[in-house]
């Protein structure tokens, strides 16, 4: 551990810093029911993470996006620091539709690899090939509040997994 200025600064395995604990404490909140803590997004392209993300925080949720999908660190999602991991997969189809064009099988592939680590570690593995953007979301929030993470904030809006 290094010590800088009033901030106890770590590096992970990878040598990367790690965010401090007193910072990450700062940001971890113990509600009634859990804890409201960052929720970290992984899935292939075109799986719906940079809207799930948006969606999440809308109704409050500390939420951000890994791009473990292109790297071969198989534990870059660790970095983003989560409270509650979500994988989101899509089929093949459906990601060519999405993307407007025929997606590479191969790079389908190499993905779902790359990703292996990340989804056996998650709360929820969510498939959303032939979900709406509400549904994805309303089963996400569900999954979270099964295992104890909550809205670091008031979004604004009702209770979201009660109503898809």
């Amino acid at each position: 551990m290094t010590t800088g200025s009033d901030l106890d600064v770590a590096a992970d395995g990878d040598g990367h810093v790690a965010e401090p604990d007193n910072v990450r404490e700062e940001r971890r909140m113990t509600t009634p029911d859990g804890v409201a803590g960052r929720v970290v997004v992984v899935g292939p392209c075109a799986s719906g993470k940079s809207t799930l993300v948006e969606s999440l925080r809308s109704v409050g949720y500390d939420a951000v996006v890994s791009a473990q999908e292109h790297s071969d660190v198989t534990t870059l999602w660790r970095r983003s620091r989560p409270d509650a991991l979500v994988g989101l997969v899509v089929d093949l189809e459906t990601t060519s539709r999405r993307r407007g064009r025929p997606w590479p099988a191969s790079l389908y592939g190499q993905q779902r690899e790359r990703l292996a680590v990340a989804m056996s570690a998650a709360v929820a593995v969510i498939d959303t090939s032939t979900m709406t953007q509400m549904a994805v979301l309303a089963a996400t929030t569900r999954a979270l509040r099964e295992h104890g993470v909550f809205p670091t904030r008031h979004g604004g809006t009702a209770d979201v997994a009660d109503r898809a």
